[in-house]
């Protein structure tokens, strides 16, 4: 079984969520410099296919161009245009479908902007968003808070090179669901073989126990989820309830920092615990979110793969990689430093968007508070 942590009566003291002042007031970040539409529209136009410029949208990664046609069968002419603009902006042009034209460009902006959890979290949409298990990625090419819960997902892949953002992105989700969620209704079963990334999360009230840093561990900590989750099923039975949630059980977040150093020394039995509770874990309260850098087909394998139904892409380092993750390239294209793209299991297309930021100061902060200010 899992190590629980003692919690208090509710009757005589609560947990109470922090503010948002707990974390730093980030500073002021400069507006994204991004090309001129005006003069991407003359450029396709000098290539012989007359469009104009009817909207623009700047998100912090990436600058949305919507064209209209003059004549819309020219759509089918655009080859050489876009190659043109593409050598002009030296960097990667992608033709998407427009709402508000005929077709519009993605064109990586000129200089990033930085986004910030904070922002993200004072937003209408995260503050409106009424699930459980809320969590923030980041900020979309609509310059709209990605928001989603990871109860309904119900379980989250997350892949991408070194250096793509993955674990600054895997963090905001942390802290974001640490300013949704209390002790009594969320417990978190980390695992981090590398042994640095989550380690800062150590003493945490919501953890189920001690953050796990060996392989050894690891398969145990999975197989005891295992239990745990059985352990759910039969009281839900014998209770005549569908959902651990109707019975005020608190959900549980299986956190695996890198999947592939697990897989490396312990594939099968990590595989199986991995894929019992991704099945079967969603009913159970039990949830999974799982990272890794390596996103081969030895690492990500076709059952886990198609176990979890929520993935995020990172820039990876081939299209082979973006090919395990979404099924086909495109990831491979990001422009690194949190840029990402989310697939739903509701949805045929990715979100694209990019990650928000948190410093390791401001995670410490939030750990402080929830060790020794968040009993009221």
């Amino acid at each position: 079984m899992l190590q629980r942590r003692n919690t208090p009566e509710p009757t005589q003291k609560v947990w109470v969520t922090p503010s948002i002042k707990v974390m730093s007031t980030p500073s002021d970040e400069a507006q994204a410099e991004y090309y001129n539409g005006t003069e991407i529209a003359k450029v396709i136009t000098a290539c012989g296919v007359p469009c104009e410029l009817v909207k623009q949208v700047v998100a912090p990664q990436v600058a949305t161009y919507h064209f209209k046609l003059n004549n819309v069968l020219q759509i089918t002419q655009l080859k050489k245009p876009l190659a043109v603009v593409s050598a002009r902006v030296h960097s990667s042009v992608k033709q998407i479908a427009s709402r508000s034209g005929d077709f519009a460009l993605e064109i990586p902006t000129v200089k990033r902007k930085t986004v910030t959890i904070q922002e993200c979290m004072l937003t209408k949409t995260f503050n409106e968003y009424n699930r459980t298990l809320r969590t923030c990625l980041g900020c979309s090419c609509d310059n709209e808070s990605v928001v989603l819960s990871v109860g309904k997902m119900p379980h989250i892949l997350i892949a991408g090179a070194t250096g793509s953002g993955k674990s600054v992105l895997l963090n905001s989700m942390i802290v974001s669901l640490l300013y949704s969620e209390t002790p009594a209704t969320l417990r978190f079963v980390m695992i981090d073989p590398k042994k640095v990334e989550l380690s800062k999360y150590e003493g945490l009230p919501h953890l189920d126990c001690p953050i796990v840093k060996d392989h050894t561990s690891a398969v145990a900590t999975l197989e005891a989820v295992c239990d745990e989750m059985d352990r759910r099923y039969n009281v839900m039975a014998a209770q005549g309830f569908k959902k651990a949630s109707d019975m005020g059980l608190p959900s549980i977040v299986v956190v695996i920092d890198e999947l592939a150093d697990l897989m490396l020394t312990s594939k099968y039995e990590c595989e199986q615990s991995i894929i019992r509770i991704a099945q079967l874990g969603r009913a159970a309260g039990i949830h999974l979110i799982i990272a890794t850098q390596r996103p081969t087909v030895n690492v990500i394998t076709g059952l886990i793969k198609s176990n979890i139904p929520c993935k995020i892409a990172l820039q990876t380092s081939s299209i082979r990689d973006s090919i395990t993750i979404l099924d086909h390239k495109g990831a491979e294209t990001l422009t690194g430093m949190g840029d990402a793209l989310l697939k739903l299991p509701s949805q045929v297309s990715e979100i694209r968007f990019q990650s928000a930021y948190i410093s390791d100061s401001d995670i410490e902060r939030v750990v402080d508070y929830w060790k020794h200010n968040a009993i009221k």
